[in-house]
C-alpha cells in the first residue's frame, strides 16, 4: 500500500501498488477501511523516505493487520540500489525538482497524466487561483493554454476568475 498522497503516486509508483486516495497522510484513518480484505494478507507499506510508511505499519498493526512490513528506507533507498526495476515513473520529491529519477529517462515510461488534456507528463503546477492553489499534473501545452503573464492555472475557469478579480 503506497502511503503517499495521491499526487505523488499519480508521476510514479511501484507495480501492483494501490493508492488508498489521500490528499494528505493524516487521512489514512479515514481512507483505510478500503484494504479490510488484505487484513490476513501480508502488506508492505511504501513511501518516499520511510517515514510516513513506518507509522502506517503501526497504524495498520494496531488496526488487526496481522502480517505488515515496510520498505526500509522508503522508495528514495530502494531506488537508488535498483534504478528502473518495478518502479513505474519518477519519484516525486519536495524540493524544486519536484520529481526524481535515477534511471534514464528513455528507458522508462512516464505514467503521470495532465489533469486537462490526459498527455503524459511529469510537470507540476500549483494553480496560480490563490483561492485554488491545486497542485496538479499539467503538460507544457496545457500550461501555456492556461497561462496569464506570469502565473499558471488549473483550468480557464479558475484564469477568468483571477483576472475578473484584478481587474476589478
Amino acid at each position: 500500500i503506497d502511503m503517499r498522497n495521491s499526487y505523488e503516486y499519480q508521476v510514479g509508483h511501484f507495480k501492483g501498488s494501490l493508492d488508498p486516495g489521500m490528499e494528505n497522510f493524516r487521512e489514512l484513518p479515514e481512507k483505510i477501511d478500503q484494504f479490510d480484505h488484505l487484513k490476513e494478507k501480508t502488506v508492505l507499506t511504501v513511501c518516499t523516505g520511510g517515514v510516513r510508511c513506518e507509522k502506517a505499519s503501526a497504524y495498520l498493526k494496531a488496526r488487526g493487520f496481522k502480517d505488515v512490513y515496510q520498505l526500509q528506507g522508503g522508495m528514495h533507498r530502494y531506488m537508488e540500489a535498483y534504478p528502473g526495476q518495478d518502479f513505474d515513473g519518477t519519484l516525486y520529491v519536495f524540493d524544486n525538482r519536484t520529481v526524481w529519477q535515477n534511471a534514464d529517462r528513455e528507458k522508462r515510461e512516464v505514467v503521470g497524466q495532465c489533469h486537462n488534456c490526459q498527455a503524459s507528463t511529469e510537470e507540476f503546477i500549483d494553480c496560480g487561483n490563490d483561492n485554488c492553489n491545486a497542485h496538479l499534473l499539467t503538460c507544457l501545452t496545457c500550461q501555456e493554454t492556461h497561462q496569464e503573464g506570469d502565473r499558471v492555472f488549473c483550468s480557464k475557469e479558475c484564469m477568468n476568475i483571477t483576472k475578473a478579480t484584478l481587474v476589478t
